[in-house]
């Protein structure tokens, strides 16, 4: 089946994520809530069932439409680049500031921000105060560790400082 759809990793690798947000009372308890069970689909002797959340061009698609394992792989790429950021900006052997700055917006801050264009857009006022908050706090703390890392800072300079030296060792003044 998979040659005829020139599919040539056949339909045993693919997924299938049954997207709604719809829930309907429990069983056994009248007052509560659960999603609807999902059902899985038979394609010729595959069986594929229904996943949770599905990974499509590296952005986490969840069952109820929800972002928040988009939101977590956003932050574990922002940890991981800062590890990487502290390894390389140390102030005996590392990198200069002006070129570590150039590479951490460069290829961590894209890396990192993938895809939360979709993430991080409010649709209504309870999205936006409630679950965007915390990810752009989190965000934030990293944005922040990381200009700490690379200016070479004191841990107790305000944040605001901190990204007017970042501003200034764009032009090589630092």
């Amino acid at each position: 089946m998979g040659r005829q759809h020139n599919a040539i990793f056949g339909p045993a690798k693919y997924q299938l994520l049954d997207a709604s947000q719809r829930k309907v009372p429990a069983t056994f308890q009248p007052r509560k809530r659960v999603p609807e069970s999902r059902f899985g689909l038979v394609l010729g002797a595959h069986h594929i069932k229904s996943a949770t959340s599905v990974k499509l061009l590296s952005v986490h698609l969840d069952r109820e439409l929800r972002w928040k394992e988009q939101g977590a792989a956003a932050l574990a790429k922002g940890q991981a680049w800062l590890g990487c950021v502290g390894r390389l900006a140390r102030a005996s052997r590392g990198i200069k500031v002006g070129p570590m700055r150039c590479l951490y917006h460069g290829t961590c801050v894209p890396r990192m921000l993938y895809a939360t264009d979709v993430l991080l857009n409010p649709h209504n006022v309870k999205t936006r105060h409630s679950k965007n908050r915390a990810i752009l706090g989190k965000l934030r703390t990293i944005q922040r560790c990381a200009a700490l890392a690379i200016t070479g800072a004191l841990s107790s300079t305000p944040t605001d400082v901190l990204t007017c030296m970042s501003t200034l060792c764009r032009w090589n003044t630092l």
